[in-house]
């Protein structure tokens, strides 16, 4: 956690200060490509679900929509994204659990993580020799901060947790967009629609008798039609 110092620290701001300490400098690098990392990964987040409606093999889970990552670049902050994810997260996703994932544990992360960072990279440094191995965070109306290593680091790591947890996040989407196996039942309706693309002949009892353990068991709103005939 970074160190308050006194109002009246001398700090030098010239624009080779940085260089002064190259360790922490490759840090505050190093902030800003895991960071680039993150925005990636929700990027690929909003194209899973929006690739849901591309046509698919949908065993294989949905693909990555291509105008996602246009959509996503138009976008000017962390916060305008992570509300179309959530807008897109509660239009496809059905699962109540992945829903309360999001909003409790991914998305504050995510928050935390932007925060952090752009505190951090929004900064202005400097350096004095009463303070070798840190940086001086210098903000306006605000208490100057010295910064050291284990500080970069801490912010280093949440920005990775926040990267992972929407990795994660995607995976299991990905497997909740699926389609399931078939139920025998559907398989049943299925089977005898075949038999009547094959035969050409007239097989509306096999129809009506696969339409009546759909309708039974609920799992088709149309059964009523599919027992009449209709369907053919």
């Amino acid at each position: 956690m970074a160190h308050l110092l006194p109002r009246d620290t001398h700090v030098e701001l010239d624009n080779r200060a940085l260089l002064r300490r190259k360790e922490l400098a490759a840090l505050l690098g190093v902030i800003a490509s895991e960071w680039a990392s993150v925005e990636l990964a929700m990027t690929y987040l909003y194209a899973t679900m929006l690739g849901k409606y591309l046509p698919h093999n949908q065993r294989k889970g949905p693909p990555e929509h291509p105008i996602a990552f246009q959509i996503f670049d138009s976008l000017e902050n962390t916060h305008k994204r992570l509300q179309l994810l959530d807008k897109l997260l509660n239009a496809v996703v059905t699962k109540k659990a992945l829903r309360k994932e999001f909003k409790e544990r991914t998305q504050p992360l995510i928050k935390k993580a932007a925060d952090r960072r752009n505190s951090l990279i929004h900064s202005y440094w400097g350096v004095n020799d009463d303070y070798p191995r840190g940086l001086i965070r210098v903000c306006i109306n605000k208490p100057r901060e010295l910064y050291e290593a284990s500080d970069f680091n801490e912010a280093i790591n949440l920005i990775i947790s926040a990267d992972a947890s929407i990795t994660n996040f995607e995976v299991k989407v990905s497997k909740q967009l699926r389609w399931k196996k078939p139920s025998r039942l559907i398989s049943s309706f299925a089977k005898a629609a075949i038999r009547v693309a094959l035969d050409g002949r007239d097989r509306r009892e096999d129809l009506a008798i696969a339409g009546s353990c759909l309708l039974s068991a609920g799992r088709c709103r149309s059964a009523t039609a599919l027992r009449s005939g209709a369907a053919l």
